[in-house]
């Protein structure tokens, strides 16, 4: 059989393959399939000669388990499962360990607390009328204890989100100015 530049036969199947796609171990070249029976002889192996065998058998089963790839496919059998069944028309008995993927909640930005960059502000504000950085600093924590108080004053008196928002901005705005 004649061979094109860049191929190689594979030494135990004797089949040719690309050399690029092919692996080479102690001076032999394998196909993928040859490497593959290669590497699960020598595995299988290893494990028979080590004096550890139960223990390397349940790292190996709890690291089977753990990994993604094993947990697609597992997912994705139990996936086909249902459509076929779905398709033939038959019941199907739903797995009550699935759980489906907990959606994001978009979050809305609350006036009621001051931001990183609002505290920034007030900080140099504070400085700059001649307060220490460390008086600043408490001053500022004191405020957030204070607003969170409040806020949950104002709302166990049963206010709007808007209307706390509102308060909380023109608190704000009379503390920058």
């Amino acid at each position: 059989m004649a061979r094109v530049k860049g191929e190689k036969e594979c030494d135990v199947c004797s089949e040719i393959f690309r050399i690029k796609n092919m692996k080479k171990i102690n001076q032999t070249y394998y196909c993928h399939s040859c490497h593959t029976k290669y590497r699960r002889d020598k595995r299988k192996k290893l494990i028979e000669e080590s004096l550890d065998k139960e223990i390397i058998k349940e790292l190996d089963k709890k690291i089977r388990e753990e990994m993604p790839c094993f947990k697609r496919r597992k997912e994705y059998a139990r996936k086909y499962y249902l459509t076929k069944r779905k398709k033939q028309g038959n019941e199907y008995k739903e797995d009550k360990t699935y759980e489906p993927k907990i959606k994001k909640k978009v979050k809305i930005k609350s006036n009621s607390y001051i931001t990183l960059e609002e505290r920034q502000n007030i900080l140099r504000i504070l400085m700059s009328r001649g307060m220490d950085f460390e008086e600043a600093k408490e001053r500022i924590s004191n405020l957030i204890k204070e607003q969170r108080r409040v806020r949950t004053q104002m709302i166990e008196e049963g206010k709007k989100e808007g209307e706390i928002n509102k308060y909380f901005k023109e608190a704000f705005n009379e503390l920058t100015a």
